[in-house]
């Protein structure tokens, strides 16, 4: 499987808002690590959720740099997350 390569250096912090689209343009790869879904509606899914299908992308091309990165983001996604329903439950909302 031919990974594509990314010019500049592959972060967590340059994965936020990221998903295996914007790595793979291999659309059988794509869907069956995502799915049939659009590219339009798979960026409604949560980040963790794309982080997840990134890391699956990354291990089955063996781009360890990706891998590390993508389960960085999806541990500060999910950080980032948690606050956000513990703010809410403050102010009476429930968030799932």
């Amino acid at each position: 499987m031919k990974q594509q390569q990314s010019p500049q250096a592959i972060t967590a912090k340059n994965l936020k808002g990221k998903s295996i689209f914007d790595f793979c343009k291999d659309k059988a790869v794509i869907e069956q690590i995502v799915g049939g879904y659009s590219e339009d509606h798979y960026k409604t899914f949560p980040e963790t959720n794309r982080m997840t299908h990134l890391m699956e992308y990354a291990a089955q091309t063996s781009n360890m740099d990706l891998l590390r990165a993508a389960q960085l983001r999806r541990e500060q996604a999910e950080t980032e997350w948690r606050k956000k329903v513990r703010e809410a439950a403050k102010m009476g909302m429930i968030i799932d």
